[in-house]
């Protein structure tokens, strides 16, 4: 299983827990690349644009930050699906940060745009049951607020995570992280080494194998 998000849904269905290894999916850590904390600082989002991913709190978070954070940004990146650019544009419009929400569509290097910016969030309201995202900011090196759905509480500690669908707790985190460069930096360093030291694709494929090897034997 790809996460214990899984592991739990194959148990629900009757699979003996015994018989079930969890093997987390491995990602490529670039070089480090350092973020300045200088302004503007950025808050981004990555995924496709779908109701469960929860961009429509990312922008109701975004209001919140940005009255005390006015001169920060915040990044949509990902393809169109169910929810439409002009949707989120519409909503941002709404609450008076239309200038402040920037939408990039399809980015062809997601580690680069993590790299970009200075905190992610994963704002979704249900599946994440693999998280890609969640492990492409970890190899960025950046820290990440994340709901409490699926495997996402299995990558980051409890003081970056928040109950879906509530974009004051979301702002809040953000604003822990943005009132406090030290902070910021700290958090992505630690996932950064966790990226490296449990997503490594070395590590994966000698776990996968070693897997099989048992079912073999």
């Amino acid at each position: 299983a790809g996460s214990e998000a899984i592991k739990r849904m194959y148990s629900a269905a009757g699979l003996s827990a015994g018989k079930t290894e969890v093997i987390y999916q491995g990602i490529a850590a670039p070089p480090a690349a350092a973020r300045t904390h200088s302004a503007p600082l950025k808050v981004g989002i990555l995924g496709r644009l779908d109701p469960v991913k929860g961009h429509a709190c990312f922008i109701d978070a975004a209001a919140l930050v940005l009255k005390k954070f006015p001169g920060s940004e915040f990044l949509i990146a990902g393809r169109e699906e169910d929810v439409k650019y002009a949707g989120l544009r519409a909503r941002a419009e709404a609450l008076g940060i239309g200038g402040k929400v920037k939408h990039l569509g399809h980015v062809p290097d997601a580690i680069a745009f993590c790299q970009s910016c200075d905190i992610g969030v994963i704002a979704s309201l249900a599946s994440e049951a693999v998280s890609r995202a969640a492990l492409e900011w970890l190899a960025a090196g950046r820290p990440l607020v994340a709901t409490t759905v699926g495997s996402l509480p299995e990558f980051l500690p409890p003081e970056w995570l928040v109950r879906p669908q509530e974009p004051a707790l979301l702002a809040e985190k953000l604003l822990t992280l943005l009132e406090s460069p030290e902070k910021t930096l700290a958090a992505g360093a630690a996932n950064r080494a966790k990226a490296l030291a449990d997503f490594d694709p070395a590590g994966f494929a000698e776990r996968t194998e070693a897997a099989f090897k048992k079912t073999v034997d």
